[in-house]
């Protein structure tokens, strides 16, 4: 395991032959799960399509579906997504479905380059063999680290996390302010991009930076301590500027006050540490005992102290962070106490997954290497060919041979086969699509919608029109969601059922310019009184009322028949 003194040595051609062989491999499955599909495969992109069209219509800054309010949630990609909108002329649906293999193949790029900066071409292949590979075992790209076709935000942003791990090994080695002021860039655009990696790699580079500061202080390196100081502001400087776009709103206007828990407080049974059997169940595989013979070899005797603490920094701190946002909705929901939170746990049990992929090169070399002592002892002969002609062709081999092994299980994974076939599921509702092309074409994006909560994600939300409720996951944090809900159903009650008369005054209240009911609901309303409103749009499923000048005087019409 010890590292050559160049990348260009004569070797490097067959490791960048198998790094070849397997991106394409990985580029080819995920580019035949999307590449003909027009719509996602889950309400997550429905809020960043929602993003998108807000920034096609000049309202960056602002809130998407909520009337008078400002930007909540992190704006890397869906910038990026509506620069690609804007030069290709492609629908947006399109982009937000098609993109992730091109954009996402920077996860495994950067992934791929850390491993080769901080270790060598050997365990830099095995690492990327595990990341495409091994250590995802088939659960979705959005839980496990690895090259996905999906672009959820956890998916895209990972490499800026590679990367700054990166800049800041370079920065620390060389003390150059150059690498520093790199290093609060790349962490300013994490933090744009995904609240989880920043605060890991922001952990990371405090701890390290703070230990050394203390060496210093116990030297009496007075020097040293202030350029240590001086480095560190650099770093935080140019944080706190390129991260500004999103701190201004989340900051400025909103004074970082959380009203609705639920984005953080989301529990995923997939990752929830109270569902320890099923965390087992779905990751236990081969390649994760290799692993952890890896993490045992690289505790026990890896050597390089700076990188030694990056790596195991980086264990610790995903797996505080990953512990501590698995408590937060569990002691709410349990013992009303309300703890700070961040994100949902599964985003920091992410790149404890992506770790999976970094110590099982050293668990697979260790491995190996017993079973060529054992070769060598039970066939003498065999050993001496072999090693006579080198490892590292036989090593490729077996890289190869491992993914060739893995390819029937891999292309089945749940990013492949069950996302392509809810995306398609959701391209065959062709109603509600009509709806949202509606409302992108003849309503206003600054008017409100009424709606049922099914609704108000798709097409509401992803048309960037305004409601009174949505999802508590997709809602602004800094919004008080449990009454936005109540006023929501106390109005469609009184629409359907007659009551609460009180829910009258809501309409007012919210701004409330069109009605989305269901055509089964519409049945109902009309077995007891008018239409509350102007019939604008309907088909088989969905029917659409303006109630556009809708005033206290004009609520009797909508009353129901005695």
């Amino acid at each position: 395991m010890k590292r050559t003194t160049s990348i260009f040595s004569d070797s490097r051609g067959i490791y960048i032959a198998v790094i070849g062989i397997m991106l394409g491999v990985a580029f080819y499955a995920c580019y035949r799960t999307t590449y003909d599909l027009n719509w996602t495969s889950a309400s997550d992109f429905d809020r960043d399509i929602a993003f998108i069209h807000g920034n096609l219509e000049g309202n960056f800054g602002k809130d998407p579906n909520y009337v008078g309010e400002w930007l909540w949630y992190n704006p890397l990609l869906f910038s990026i997504e509506t620069f690609l909108v804007k030069i290709t002329g492609l629908p947006v649906n399109v982009i937000v479905t098609r993109a992730g293999v091109y954009l996402n193949v920077l996860a495994p790029l950067a992934f791929l380059t850390m491993m080769w900066v901080f270790f060598d071409k050997k365990i830099a292949t095995a690492g990327l063999l595990a990341f495409l590979f091994l250590s995802t075992n088939g659960i979705p790209g959005w839980s496990s680290a690895t090259f996905s076709p999906w672009l959820y935000p956890v998916c895209f942003v990972q490499f800026i996390f590679y990367l700054n791990l990166i800049f800041f090994y370079l920065a620390f080695e060389t003390r150059s302010f150059i690498w520093f002021l790199i290093l609060g860039i790349g962490l300013g655009f994490s933090f744009l991009g995904h609240l989880a990696p920043t605060l890991i790699a922001i952990g990371i580079v405090a701890e390290i930076m703070l230990f050394e500061f203390f060496r210093l202080y116990r030297l009496k390196d007075w020097g040293g301590m202030k350029k240590t100081g001086l480095l560190a502001s650099v770093s935080a400087i140019a944080f706190l500027i390129v991260a500004s776009p999103l701190l201004y709103y989340i900051a400025g206007k909103y004074h970082m006050h959380y009203v609705n828990r639920r984005p953080f407080e989301l529990e995923d049974n997939q990752t929830n540490i109270f569902y320890l059997g099923g965390i087992l169940k779905r990751n236990f595989s081969p390649a994760l005992i290799v692993s952890l013979v890896g993490l045992w070899w690289f505790f026990r005797f890896f050597q390089k102290p700076l990188l030694r603490k990056i790596i195991l920094n980086w264990w610790v701190i995903s797996g505080i962070l990953y512990l501590y946002s698995s408590l937060v909705p569990f002691i709410s929901r349990n013992y009303g106490i309300l703890l700070p939170g961040s994100v949902p746990a599964f985003h920091y049990f992410f790149y404890l997954k992506s770790l999976q992929s970094v110590f099982f090169p050293f668990g697979l070399i260790f491995l190996g290497k017993k079973l060529w002592t054992w070769l060598h002892r039970a066939w003498p002969g065999s050993w001496q060919v072999l090693n006579g002609t080198g490892s590292n062709p036989f090593f490729a081999a077996a890289i190869l041979l491992i993914m060739v092994g893995d390819l029937p299980f891999y292309f089945k994974g749940e990013d492949f086969k069950l996302a392509r076939k809810l995306a398609m599921g959701i391209a065959a509702d062709t109603n509600k699509i009509a709806v949202y092309t509606f409302l992108l074409e003849h309503i206003p994006s600054d008017k409100v919608i009424l709606c049922d909560q099914e609704n108000s994600i798709f097409p509401v939300m992803a048309s960037e029109r305004k409601m009174v409720s949505g999802l508590s996951t997709f809602s602004n944090p800094f919004i008080d969601y449990n009454t936005r809900e109540h006023d929501r159903t106390a109005m469609l009650n009184f629409l359907i059922h007659g009551a609460p008369a009180s829910a009258t005054q809501l309409f007012k209240k919210y701004q409330v310019n069109y009605i989305l009911l269901n055509s089964n609901d519409v049945i109902e309303l009309e077995k007891r009184m008018p239409l509350p409103g102007r019939l604008v749009y309907k088909n088989a499923n969905y029917v659409i009322l303006s109630i556009d000048d809708y005033q206290s005087s004009a609520i009797k019409p909508i009353l129901p028949r005695v």
